[in-house]
């Protein structure tokens, strides 16, 4: 008197969440990541070195 047992096992991988992106289209017709109408701002790099001191 034996009892058999079938199983049946499933999975689904859980998706990933997906991060938002903004992209501008140009007057071309292409994509970019910074606003073709935003104007551009003159950054320029700062030396970060410590400034020299002396004693008085």
């Amino acid at each position: 008197r034996g009892i058999d047992v079938v199983a049946d096992l499933a999975t689904r991988k859980p998706k990933m969440p997906r991060r938002r992106t903004t992209f501008f289209a140009t007057e071309d017709n292409r994509l970019t990541r910074q606003d073709p109408r935003q104007q551009a701002l003159p950054f320029k790099t700062v030396d970060t070195a410590a400034p020299e001191t002396k004693a008085l």
